[in-house]
């Protein structure tokens, strides 16, 4: 009988757990998109169209982003090169593109694309500071003033430097969702655990000279990544950022 009984409670326990877990995100949960087959006359030829023109020609159009990390990351390693001339948001414009590519992977395995990506996702780490800062411009010391602030997160309303990281971890979720491979999600949250450090702890006198930077950005976009990181990783630390 007290066999029966702690079978009960186990149960009972069990399904508590499996309730709580459902209660850290939304009740209704949306199908995922990539378990829905479009075999209709309008959606899937756009789709092909997507994956077979406008992808490859997005990811051309994003090599200018692409050399820029490539230089930031030979000025980190005291590399003779060229420094990005500045510009806020061209990187976050490769990262949208990066992470429709993912979204692509999901639907249509593409080993030539992902072999692409995984070489662009190389050239971001290597760009990214060991503290997990990721921005050209200062990471290089060529900052455009008046629109980047004289150092790090100075001018957080208009440099764009939350945004782009908000698009890099989208791109980061959406690729980790599609291979399985994490350098990309670990990239993303390493930089995560930086910008909490500095905009809430503080201590790191590169940054606002050791105060918490504690700054809203001019361009939404890094709460709702920030939610994503969450839901992909279980980390509690990014959903209490956003």
């Amino acid at each position: 009988m007290k066999n029966i009984y702690l079978l009960i409670l186990i149960i009972i326990l069990s399904s508590s757990c499996k309730r709580d877990e459902q209660n850290k995100d939304y009740k209704i949960i949306p199908l995922p998109f990539n378990k829905v087959k479009l075999t209709d006359s309008f959606w899937q030829p756009r789709m092909i169209t997507e994956r077979e023109t406008t992808i490859p020609v997005s990811l051309k159009n994003g090599q200018p982003a692409v050399n820029r990390l490539e230089m930031t990351g030979k000025f980190l390693r005291g590399e003779s090169t060229e420094k990005p001339r500045p510009h806020r948001f061209i990187t976050s414009d490769l990262y949208k593109v990066m992470e429709g590519a993912a979204y692509s992977l999901m639907i249509y395995p593409d080993t030539s694309l992902e072999r692409q990506l995984d070489k662009i996702i190389d050239i971001i780490s290597g760009a990214q500071e060991e503290d997990g800062y990721l921005y050209e411009n200062h990471t290089c010391g060529n900052p455009r003033i008046s629109e980047m602030g004289e150092k790090p997160y100075s001018c957080v309303v208009h440099s764009h430097e939350l945004y782009n990281m908000g698009h890099l971890y989208e791109g980061a979720v959406a690729y980790f969702n599609a291979t399985g491979k994490d350098k990309w999600l670990k990239i993303a949250q390493k930089n995560a655990r930086h910008i909490n450090r500095v905009f809430f702890d503080g201590g790191d006198p590169k940054y606002n000279n050791g105060k918490p930077v504690n700054q809203a950005p001019g361009h939404e976009e890094i709460e709702l990544a920030l939610c994503k990181l969450y839901r992909t990783t279980g980390n509690r630390l990014y959903l209490d950022m956003a």
